[in-house]
């Protein structure tokens, strides 16, 4: 597999893991003050079983850890 790239598409209010430009998954979140909501983390099929689920989560936390925010999960 091609090395995953993770950005944050501030704009969008997801981080997302690319591999060759493509989007193979993102983790959606909700900003308040002083607080992170993970909403919904979605992969690609096609990159399933490849740990981009996990590569995702790792770098949401770390992101929100690194903004000085607290995260909580989105249970539906």
């Amino acid at each position: 597999m091609a090395a995953v790239v993770v950005v944050d598409d501030v704009g969008r209010s997801r981080v997302e893991a690319l591999v060759d430009g493509d989007v193979a998954g993102f983790t959606a979140y909700l900003d308040h003050p002083g607080l992170r909501v993970l909403t919904h983390t979605e992969v690609d099929p096609a990159y399933g079983g490849q740990g981009i689920g996990g590569t995702l989560a790792r770098s949401a936390l770390d992101r929100a850890r690194a903004d000085g925010v607290r995260v909580v999960p989105c249970a539906r």
